[in-house]
């Protein structure tokens, strides 16, 4: 009985020292789940043995007329294939930069999903990158960080010709990201956000202010030191920093290209953050972006998507000093 009890007492000590060290990852024990709060690299575990990789997932999540349709469509698809002057209600954006193919994030093919009404872009600067079922654009953009490429998909795209002449709405989500609801109900999501005020829609995020933030990002080793301070200096020097801001996840981002407070919002964002002098984690810029002009985006709840690590690239998206100007290097190479 004795034997028993001390079992019981190391058994409790380990979770506590467990959960003690990965407060600051926001890790759930006792809801069962697993949520890893930092964008790339998130996931959720639940009880119910429902299979989470989008990949080996039955089919029946889409609809059976998208479906038919979908097998009348190649797996590569170009721009001017697609071009029909007509714009699509909403059109998925992904995005994946680095020096060769190998070291890129792998896309989801999205063949299955084609529907009229529904657009999908992948932004690289890899022309032999495949990307089934994605109209795919190659651009070469005069930023020293891959980092900062892969981001002006996320944050500027709406000022691409394509995407412009194309999409009512688009849906930014990482590569490691799959969704699954159907058409028609990202479709309504993309008109509610284009009907609200600021034409912005994300997910609540965890960690509460901007410190925290950096913190949860240095933990994960997904910036260094060096940046994350040049951030909090020029942070500091703004009249109307406040470091207990709304905060949310930019791993998914829906927006209208058309509305001029998400515009004005995200060149604020892409002047700042394009000059490459301090961190190139977006979060901590994109909210204090948020609060610096009031904008509350419209709650994106969490149960579009998937997770799919065995897509993930650039070796799980942990950086260091060598990716400071790597897209640099590789040009010199």
């Amino acid at each position: 009985m004795r034997r028993f009890g001390t079992s019981i007492l190391y058994a409790a000590l380990a979770l506590l020292a467990l959960a003690m060290v990965y407060d600051d990852m926001h890790i759930n024990l006792l809801g069962f789940y697993v949520n890893y709060d930092l964008d790339y690299t998130q996931y959720y575990m639940n009880t119910s043995g429902r299979n989470l990789d989008f990949e080996e997932e039955s089919s029946e999540e889409l609809s059976e007329e998208t479906s038919k349709e979908s097998s009348k469509k190649s797996s590569e698809v170009s721009v001017e294939e697609s071009a029909n002057g007509k714009k699509k209600e909403v059109c998925f954006v992904n995005s994946s930069f680095g020096k060769s193919k190998d070291e890129l994030d792998k896309s989801l093919d999205v063949t299955s999903m084609h529907d009229e009404k529904v657009g999908f872009f992948f932004f690289t600067n890899v022309k032999d990158l495949k990307t089934p079922g994605w109209e795919k654009i190659v651009l070469e953009l005069p930023y020293k960080r891959f980092i900062t490429q892969s981001r002006w998909a996320k944050f500027m795209a709406w000022k691409d010709p394509t995407i412009a002449k194309s999409c009512k709405a688009v849906f930014y989500f990482d590569v490691s990201d799959s969704p699954k609801l159907t058409t028609e109900q990202y479709i309504s999501a993309a008109k509610k956000c284009r009907s609200s005020e600021f034409g912005l829609t994300q997910a609540k995020h965890m960690a509460g202010s901007i410190t925290q933030e950096f913190k949860n990002i240095l933990n994960a080793h997904k910036d260094i030191q060096k940046n994350v301070d040049a951030s909090m200096k020029w942070f500091k020097k703004q009249p109307d920093y406040k470091d207990e801001v709304k905060s949310f996840r930019n791993d998914q981002i829906l927006y209208d290209p058309e509305n001029v407070h998400f515009q004005k919002a995200a060149e604020f964002f892409w002047e700042r953050y394009s000059l490459e002098l301090d961190s190139w984690r977006d979060q901590p810029l994109w909210w204090y972006t948020l609060h610096h002009f009031n904008i509350i985006p419209q709650n994106l709840e969490r149960l579009g998507f998937n997770y799919d690590f065995k897509r993930m690239g650039h070796g799980g998206h942990k950086y260091g000093e060598d990716n400071a100007n790597d897209a640099l290097v590789a040009k010199v190479i």
